[in-house]
């Protein structure tokens, strides 16, 4: 452990941790979005994803 209170190992779980949860959330995000584009049989011509994609940003940015 560094004098200075640095810690490359803490650094680099800190790195994975957040990487892992920065996957986990974004995927949780894009199948609630496309099981609710489903639900409301949102389709843009054929493209369902990219509505589920807007609908879920639209949302991120009322609720900030």
């Amino acid at each position: 452990m560094a004098s200075n209170g640095w810690s490359a190992r803490l650094y680099w779980l800190w790195i994975l941790y957040n990487s892992v949860a920065f996957v986990v959330v974004l995927t949780a995000v894009a199948v609630l979005s496309w099981i609710g584009a489903d639900l409301l049989r949102l389709s843009f011509t054929k493209r369902s994803w990219l509505v589920a994609l807007l609908v879920a940003t639209a949302g991120l940015a009322v609720r900030w």
